[in-house]
């Protein structure tokens, strides 16, 4: 029932002389409305942030659902949106999800507010840090029965994370979170890359002891959490940016600007073969688990990310192959293959090592003219 209704609704019964004097006159009295919802709001470097906590939004949730499973594993995610375009203010929430309870809703545990991201992660980050702590070491009270609280990951896109943990960004000579590589520059793409295989890998116990000065910037407070890999734990398999946004979007526009100067990608679409993807793609018929259709090229450039990922699956190899040259579409299906592996594990566990294999080899040859050898 909306306010609006409520009030209309008071003010229609305060006529009854029987409920006259039980009734207020405002919905905001009746519902016992706090006047004041700012106490819980502190001011922080760069905005203000509201936290809620990951204990009040279990209690909440389980103050009605009895908890089935004795140790409770919760994901953590943090990142920023824009409320809106005509103005610099953003929200980076602290979200949190129960990785067994799958009928479990998001959980909002915090919310930062301000003109830009956070500018101080000890600010934003230590009242998650205390309070998980507690969690993990004391439990918590659920029905009268005590539960385990138990942190599996902290899965943040790359700016996120490099704020979070403090470290350079993604772009950055020493960017890598999981190795010590160093990008290597491409003077014919004008491209960095990693060229490194079998580089030494970052450790949680070296990142404590400060020993990577040139990936480290600043001071986290993750490092404080307990039983927690700050290497292994922060998640980087984040496909929507790194396949979706990232390679699917930059072939296509590749393709459609000619933006490809060299490689087994170099062609540029004329008018008349976008014309021909764009009628294929509002003419697909997709299954019935796939909520978003492709738009025509035209509109490539307000494509989400689900709509490159529909591209790639389903879409891409049918329309692909009367447009691409020869030597472009086969070097394009290593990606369909390795992306269609990794998809699932059901049934195409064996070819994990093969479409790691064909993932690596498209992605490197997208940045270096220089090729590994991909004949075995």
């Amino acid at each position: 029932m909306t306010h609006t209704a409520m009030n209309s609704l008071l003010k229609l019964l305060k006529t009854k002389k029987v409920v006259q004097s039980r009734l207020p006159k405002d919905y905001r009295t009746l519902l016992r409305t706090p006047h004041r919802t700012c106490a819980s709001f502190i001011t922080i470097e760069g905005g203000q942030m509201w936290y809620h906590g990951i204990k009040q939004c279990l209690q909440h949730y389980f103050s009605d659902v009895k908890p089935s499973l004795e140790s409770l594993w919760i994901d953590i995610s943090m990142d920023g949106l824009s409320l809106h375009r005509s103005g610099p203010t953003q929200l980076w929430p602290i979200l949190m999800r129960l990785c067994e309870v799958q009928e479990a809703p998001i959980f909002v545990v915090a919310i930062f507010c301000g003109s830009s991201k956070p500018q101080n992660a000890e600010q934003y980050l230590r009242q998650f840090v205390t309070e998980i702590n507690e969690l993990q070491s004391n439990g918590i009270v659920l029905q009268g029965v005590t539960h385990q609280v138990k942190l599996r990951a902290i899965i943040a896109d790359s700016p996120a994370r490099a704020l979070i943990k403090g470290v350079v960004s993604f772009n950055g000579c020493h960017g890598c979170l999981k190795c010590t590589d160093i990008p290597v520059h491409d003077t014919a793409t004008k491209r960095m890359y990693f060229a490194g295989v079998g580089i030494e890998k970052r450790t949680d116990a070296k990142f404590r002891a400060q020993e990577y000065p040139q990936h480290c910037k600043k001071p986290t407070p993750l490092i404080d959490i307990l039983y927690f890999d700050i290497i292994a734990d922060v998640i980087i398999a984040d496909r929507l940016h790194l396949i979706d946004l990232g390679v699917m979007r930059k072939l296509l526009n590749g393709w459609i600007k000619g933006k490809f100067t060299k490689g087994p990608h170099h062609t540029k679409w004329t008018s008349r073969q976008c014309d021909i993807i764009s009628e294929f793609l509002l003419h697909i018929k997709l299954p019935s688990e796939i909520h978003r259709s492709p738009r025509s090229l035209q509109y490539i450039k307000f494509w989400k990310g689900t709509e490159f990922r529909t591209f790639l699956h389903y879409a891409s190899v049918v329309v692909l192959k009367e447009i691409l040259p020869e030597t472009a579409y086969n070097h394009f299906l290593l990606l369909f293959c390795a992306t269609t592996f990794l998809s699932t594990t059901v049934i195409l566990e064996p070819f994990m090592d093969l479409a790691e294999f064909q993932a690596t080899f498209i992605i490197f040859s997208m940045f270096t003219t220089k090729l590994p050898d991909s004949d075995h």
